[in-house]
């Protein structure tokens, strides 16, 4: 089975990439989260079941979930692919988990410009702002956890793609998914 997981910090621009590559890439099938977080205007259609906390855990505790983790308060979990190849937009936890039951899956992570991670977190800040979407609470718990998400995904993808420019970040992230795809 061929898994691509695109992970990164909340605000680095992954729905939008996510929605240009699988224009690109027509054979790539999105992969289906279960979540228990609000649904948003901007998600990509399919992408995401939303359900109440109670039904997440009963799902989860049955096993129907490949992996799982809470993240700001909401839980989230990969549904099985009934597809191949499959593109997942999951959290770090969960990509390192998706490696470790698919060690032939290409994890991927997505970051914005900077030469270290300081650098990366004020710009992630900014968009994160810019987006309008969360209290100034909110985005300080989401910068929080984006350090730790910037240090781990980083060190533990195998391919990392700097969202500076859209068209740039969606071109090297269809050629890296084509090169996997086209190994055995």
């Amino acid at each position: 089975m061929k898994i691509v997981v695109l992970s990164g910090p909340s605000g680095v621009g992954k729905n939008t990439v996510v929605a240009e590559v699988l224009k690109a890439i027509p054979e790539l099938r999105m992969g289906s989260s279960l979540t228990t977080r609000a649904q948003r205007p901007n998600d990509v259609p399919g992408k995401y079941t939303f359900v109440g906390r109670t039904e997440f855990e009963r799902r989860a505790g049955n096993g129907e979930l490949l992996e799982w983790a809470e993240y700001n308060g909401n839980l989230y979990g990969t549904l099985p692919p009934s597809d191949d190849p499959v593109l997942l937009e999951i959290e770090i936890q969960g990509a390192a988990q998706i490696k470790r039951l698919h060690p032939d899956a290409c994890l991927m992570f997505m970051v914005t410009p900077g030469r270290n991670v300081p650098e990366q977190l004020a710009v992630l800040a900014e968009r994160l702002r810019k987006r309008g979407a969360d209290t100034p609470e909110a985005i300080q718990k989401r910068l929080v956890r984006a350090e730790e998400e910037l240090r781990q995904g980083q060190a533990q993808s195998d391919v990392v793609i700097v969202n500076d420019d859209l068209p740039t970040a969606v071109r090297q992230t269809a050629a890296s998914i084509r090169k996997y795809l086209a190994t055995k």
